[in-house]
C-alpha cells in the first residue's frame, strides 16, 4: 500500500489524480487497487501506445479509468460503471477542480448496454470491479484489434 501512496504523490499528475480518490471510505484501497492494476498491466504491455483501453466496474469515480489516462498514452480511455458519477466527471472536474481529460469518456451504464468503438486498435479490456460476465464486457467492444483482459 505505501508503495502505491508514494508513487501517487510523486507524480507530476498528483494534483490531477487525487480528487478521483478523495472520496469514499477507504482511499488507500482504491489508490492500492488502480495503481496495482496499472503496474501489472505496464509490466506486462509496456507504454500502451495508441491503445483503446476499456474499464468496466470503475465505480462512481472512474479511478482505474483515470490513472490509464493521465499515466499513459493510450489513444483513449472508456470507463464504463451503472453507478458512474456523471457530474463529477463532467461539472466538477472541470468546474471546480479546473481539470481537463481529453481522451476519456465515461459511461453511467452496464457495460453490456455500451458500444465502444476500438478502430480496430489493441484493446485493454479492465474489469477492476466488474459484476457483468467477461463475454458481457468484451461484448461491448466494437472492431476492437487484439484484445488483452485483465
Amino acid at each position: 500500500m505505501k508503495k502505491y501512496l508514494n508513487q501517487l504523490l510523486d507524480l507530476k499528475c498528483a494534483t490531477d489524480l487525487i480528487p478521483f480518490f478523495q472520496s469514499g471510505g477507504n482511499r488507500a484501497k482504491e489508490i492500492t487497487e488502480s495503481f496495482g492494476i496499472f503496474d501489472a498491466c505496464t509490466s506486462e504491455f509496456g507504454s500502451m501506445k495508441d491503445w483503446m483501453v476499456v474499464v468496466v466496474g470503475d465505480g462512481r469515480r472512474p479511478r482505474t479509468g483515470s490513472v490509464f489516462r493521465f499515466r499513459t498514452k493510450a489513444h483513449k480511455v472508456v470507463s464504463i460503471d451503472p453507478q458512474m458519477d456523471m457530474s463529477f466527471f463532467n461539472d466538477k472536474l472541470p468546474n471546480q477542480y479546473r481539470i481537463q481529460i481529453r481522451n476519456m469518456t465515461c459511461h453511467a451504464s452496464r457495460a453490456e448496454d455500451v458500444k465502444v468503438e476500438c478502430e480496430g486498435r489493441r484493446t485493454l479490456l479492465v474489469l477492476p470491479h466488474s459484476h457483468c460476465s467477461m463475454k458481457e464486457a468484451v461484448s461491448c467492444l466494437v472492431n476492437p484489434g487484439k484484445v488483452s483482459v485483465v
